[in-house]
């Protein structure tokens, strides 16, 4: 057998390897959350779902573009509203490149792609964004948030993996969407911090 059919062979059972692994994953989240299903999750997690959502979303980016103006922090300013639109680029992007179908209790609906997850994205970039400020704020502007930050960290992680969470229960998204959309707000995340120390560079 040619050296390139091996190859070939080789690279397409990896190929559905990993597929298969993929899918066996989600399958299993999938089935855990069919079976602690319960109306009362239900409706938390319908509600909780629009922190990720494109309202939300919205408000919470306005008000914090507007007080990091407020508070004249420019290099802040800038690294926010430039990696909150490019990690918003990213994700609609990345699923129309990827194209990947909703899970089967969706399909039919007017729903995007499903890879990644956008109010996942959404809720990982801009919340944790926002949970990074008070330490990376001006000095004075820092020492008014020491108390808070701890609770600050707290509260905006645990909204993030919630909103994840609630794709998941609502059955809205594969496990590996939302797994998708954490990581790559993450990424987004590491991007907006040296973005803060460019913009300071250059502001200073």
């Amino acid at each position: 057998m040619p050296k390139t059919d091996i190859a070939v062979n080789l690279f397409l059972g990896y190929h559905w390897f990993v597929v298969d692994l993929i899918n066996s994953i989600d399958s299993y989240i999938a089935n855990f959350f069919v079976h602690i299903k319960s109306p009362i999750l239900d409706t938390f997690f319908k509600y909780l779902t629009f922190l990720g959502g494109f309202t939300v979303a919205v408000v919470v980016f306005v008000l914090v573009a507007f007080l990091l103006y407020r508070w004249q922090e420019k290099a802040l300013l800038y690294a926010f509203l430039l990696t909150f639109f490019l990690a918003e680029l990213s994700s609609f992007i990345l699923k129309y490149l990827v194209n990947r179908e909703r899970p089967v209790s969706v399909i039919g609906d007017d729903f995007s792609p499903s890879f990644p997850s956008g109010h996942t994205l959404t809720a990982t970039i801009l919340y944790g964004m926002v949970l990074l400020l008070p330490f990376l704020l001006n000095t004075d502007l820092r020492a008014s948030f020491k108390r808070l930050k701890i609770f600050i960290v707290a509260i905006l992680s645990l909204v993030i993996i919630l909103v994840g969470v609630s794709r998941l229960h609502l059955g809205l998204h594969h496990f590996t969407d939302v797994l998708g959309g954490f990581v790559i707000g993450l990424l987004w995340i590491v991007v907006f911090y040296f973005l803060h120390k460019k913009f300071s560079a250059n502001f200073s």
